[in-house]
């Protein structure tokens, strides 16, 4: 391809980069966020978050843009619709950790305790955290670094992630079976945990979308 379409394909490249760092770091937000009650971090979070889903649609149509006037065929073309694919996946990822700050805002608002859970919950959320660093550091080495590595952390800690939802979710219905009166907030609670198990599903589903990109084969993203 011409050098010109190399410069538009690092463009690309650091401009998901950015946005990666962004999500990374309001996740790491709303987790400290968590761990001091703190409302008014919740808010921040929410703010800067929604400035970066208008970033997905920017990179969208500079990929078009690139596709449309280098036309591009083979690996360069799966790359970009790699790309294409991807911002839809971080608009998801996105999305999950604006409706977590929301959620937990209000929680807090209410006054539910949530004490005895709070452990378990800081480590639901640090294995979210962990999947959104590992993308990160492969695309600051993309170059270099392997989708296969990054595809096996990845699925190692959704997989811990999806452990520690399940235990979480049966002491809840263990809670809302012997006291009634506050299954409400219980609900609400697994309703707000279960977007950080979207965020490693997603994630999951990037790190397939790369590891296609860099080897081909069959791509399957979680639904």
């Amino acid at each position: 391809m011409l050098p010109s379409y190399e410069h538009k394909l690092t463009e690309i490249r650091e401009m998901i980069s950015s946005l990666l760092y962004d999500i990374l770091l309001s996740s790491q937000q709303s987790l400290k966020a968590f761990e001091n009650n703190d409302t008014d971090l919740y808010a921040s979070v929410r703010s800067k978050i929604n400035t970066v889903k208008a970033i997905t649609d920017t990179i969208d149509t500079k990929i078009i843009q690139t596709i449309a006037l280098f036309g591009p065929e083979a690996n360069e073309l799966r790359d970009l619709i790699v790309y294409l694919k991807m911002t839809n996946e971080i608009d998801r990822i996105v999305d999950s950790i604006d409706k977590y700050c929301k959620r937990f805002n209000n929680h807090i608002f209410e006054e539910y305790n949530l004490t005895s859970f709070n452990n378990a919950i800081i480590q639901l959320h640090k294995t979210t955290l962990h999947t959104l660093e590992y993308l990160y550091a492969f695309f600051m080495d993309i170059d270099h670094a392997s989708a296969h590595d990054l595809y096996r952390k990845v699925l190692i800690e959704e997989s811990i992630n999806d452990d520690l939802f399940s235990i979480i979710e049966k002491d809840f219905l263990s809670l809302i079976m012997t006291h009634s009166e506050h299954s409400t907030e219980y609900v609400n609670v697994l309703g707000t945990l279960r977007n950080l198990e979207r965020i490693a599903d997603r994630a999951v589903s990037i790190a397939a979308l790369l590891l296609y990109a860099q080897n081909g084969g069959e791509l399957q993203l979680r639904r």
